[in-house]
Order: structure tokens, then C-alpha cells, then sequence
């Protein structure tokens, strides 16, 4: 039995005869599901952004349904697994320079001091959920793809 790529290679005609490559379609396929995996990436960060800011968890879970109802889009919700790390990674960013007090000054004589969060916690929960969305959506895919095949 051949692998999943032996199966495509197979589909494929030869350039010598001058036909067309079937797997044009397939590429498109995959673009339109890129683009759906990065809506529910918007729906995830929304969520994780509502876990702070309390009235966006209604828009999140709006906004979750009205994407959920379009066709096709369905297949590929990890995206919003993908996006609910994305805000982790942005307060890991903001507080790279923790944990404690940071200083600064703006040159003109002015300047404070800011307290800092540990930094690392944020960022392992933002690339596991980040890392675990691409991953899972992959896998996905890849168990779809078998399957039509």
C-alpha cells in the first residue's frame, strides 16, 4: 500500500505528457482552510482576551457561533486553540524584563519605575497553546486527507 505521498505522486501525470496537475485543487483546498484555521485564531484570542476584560466573553461566544454556522469552517476550530495563546505570548513579551521592578528613562529627565511579572509562565502556556493548535490541526488535516484518499 502506498504512503499518503506515494498516493499523490501516483495522481500525478507526467510533465512529459503536457497534463494537468490534479493537485491544483488540493492547494486551494488548503488556502481556504488556512485562512479558516486564522478566523477561529480571531475567536480564540477573543476568548482569552475575555478572560480579563469580562464583556468580550459574549462577543468571543458570538462570534464562535456565527463562524461555527459557515460551511467548512467547522474543520478546522484549533485554530482557536491557536489564538487563545496568542495574548499569553503578548503579557510574556510585555514583562520579558521581570519578574520585579524595572526602571526606565525617556531622556528628558523623566522616567519611572514599573513592577513585572515572571515572565516564563506566560510564555509556556502561550507556546504550548500556540504549538498544540498547529499540532493538532496538522493532525487533523493529515487524518482528513487519509481518509478521502
Amino acid at each position: 500500500m502506498l504512503s499518503a505521498a506515494g498516493r499523490r505522486l501516483a495522481r500525478r501525470k507526467s510533465v512529459d505528457t503536457g497534463s494537468v496537475d490534479t493537485d491544483a485543487p488540493d492547494r486551494l483546498s488548503q488556502l481556504r482552510g488556512c485562512g479558516w484555521f486564522w478566523v477561529w485564531a480571531a475567536v480564540g484570542v477573543v476568548f482569552a482576551l475575555g478572560l480579563d476584560v469580562v464583556f468580550l466573553l459574549p462577543v468571543a461566544g458570538l462570534s464562535g457561533l456565527i463562524v461555527g454556522l459557515l460551511p467548512g469552517s467547522r474543520r478546522h476550530i484549533e485554530g482557536a486553540i491557536t489564538g487563545a495563546g496568542l495574548p499569553f505570548l503578548y503579557v510574556a513579551y510585555l514583562n520579558r524584563q521581570g519578574p520585579g521592578t524595572a526602571c526606565y528613562s525617556d531622556g528628558a529627565g523623566g522616567g519611572g519605575c514599573e513592577d513585572l511579572l515572571n515572565p516564563w509562565p506566560w510564555l509556556a502556556i502561550g507556546v504550548a497553546l500556540v504549538v498544540g493548535g498547529i499540532v493538532l490541526s496538522e493532525r487533523n488535516r493529515r487524518r482528513r486527507d487519509a481518509l478521502r484518499l
